[in-house]
């Protein structure tokens, strides 16, 4: 593995731990009864945990681009390839935890009452989930963290989609190096064009354009890394002072974290950037998307027995809350190996 790759992995295993403490701080009941005692810690995951969101999608866009941007991607494998992957590498967990959070929300109505607790799903609701179309088909969502396995399926999908028609469209006399131009071209204006116009309208927000600002400038950077080094660094400061200007007149804080986040996966290459090695955090990142998809039900169960069973008092919640994120980091381990991997490698055989 890479340096890129081993400080890519290391930013996902800290930005899924602060999402999994922002869903228990801003759904509860534990972290209501153990605020006495991390008020601020509390009220700082509720505002800001969420924003780790962003840092995915900036690493989303360049890990995508990494491949996109190199000669002969869609001649290896079809767009249709491209596409069917992704989406199967997405639905095979996806499905299985959306299993898991219906048993999950089954026992939990046992021990306890919630807004957090879901209704047993309609046929019509549980099939909207399976294609991903729950939130634009305005069904309510089985889990937290669903919407985001369908906004990066579309991202990723549009965004495969554009660089495949330039260079399926491109003149026969075009070099690989003059379609990538284009396609870099074409980014930076649908990301600015997102950054300006949709990423501030929350009406948007169940749609890929809404997000096409922090995935893009992720691609934005892959892209620049394919060019020659003063080319590179060229585009990627020009790109960041739009970036500057527009998050200056309109501030947004999710939007310059994924914008930091690009910049340091651009540097990385030059600077050799990484972190303190730590093979858990390695770890946790490589199974990132298994914890994303685990940690709600299982804290929901957590929320529910810690209610039912035990005294409420602070100390014994906030062991609740820390019992919570220890199961689901412990349960994504299995889950990854049997969903991520094993599974997906016989359907790729298949």
């Amino acid at each position: 593995m890479n340096s890129r790759n081993l400080l890519v992995d290391q930013i996902k295993g800290i930005a899924c731990l602060l999402i999994v403490g922002h869903h228990l701080a801003f759904y509860g009941p534990m972290s209501d009864l153990a605020a006495p005692l991390i008020a601020p810690l509390n009220a700082w995951l509720f505002e800001y945990g969420r924003m780790a969101v962003y840092v995915f999608l900036a690493i989303g866009g360049y890990l995508a681009a990494s491949k996109w941007s190199t000669a002969n991607t869609f001649v290896k494998r079809s767009i249709t390839e491209h596409i069917s992957h992704k989406f199967w590498r997405l639905a095979i967990p996806y499905y299985a935890a959306i299993v898991l959070v219906i048993f999950c929300n089954e026992l939990a109505s046992l021990w306890m009452r919630h807004d957090s607790i879901s209704a047993r799903p309609s046929a019509w609701q549980l099939a909207s989930h399976l294609l991903f179309l729950q939130d634009i088909l305005h069904y309510e969502s089985l889990s937290a963290g669903f919407w985001y396995v369908a906004i990066d399926f579309q991202l990723f999908m549009v965004s495969a989609l554009l660089i495949f028609l330039i260079e399926k469209l491109a003149p026969v006399s075009w070099s690989f190096k003059t379609t990538r131009y284009l396609a870099l071209a074409l980014i930076v204006s649908a990301s600015l064009i997102s950054l300006v116009m949709f990423s501030q309208a929350h009406a948007y927000d169940i749609y890929f354009i809404y997000y096409l600002a922090a995935y893009g400038i992720g691609m934005i950077a892959a892209y620049a890394n394919q060019l020659q080094r003063p080319l590179g660094y060229i585009t990627m400061l020009l790109v960041s002072l739009a970036y500057g200007l527009a998050l200056y007149q309109e501030p947004n804080l999710r939007l310059s974290l994924a914008w930091i986040c690009a910049c340091i996966l651009f540097l990385s290459v030059d600077l050799k950037l990484r972190m303190p090695a730590s093979s858990a955090l390695l770890a946790l990142g490589q199974r990132s998307y298994s914890v994303f998809l685990v940690h709600f039900p299982i804290s929901l169960v957590v929320n529910a027995f810690w209610m039912q069973f035990l005294p409420r008092e602070p100390g014994i919640h906030l062991l609740g809350m820390l019992c919570a994120v220890i199961l689901s980091v412990a349960l994504a381990w299995p889950f990854y190996e049997l969903f991520e991997k094993r599974l997906m490698r016989r359907f790729h055989r298949s």
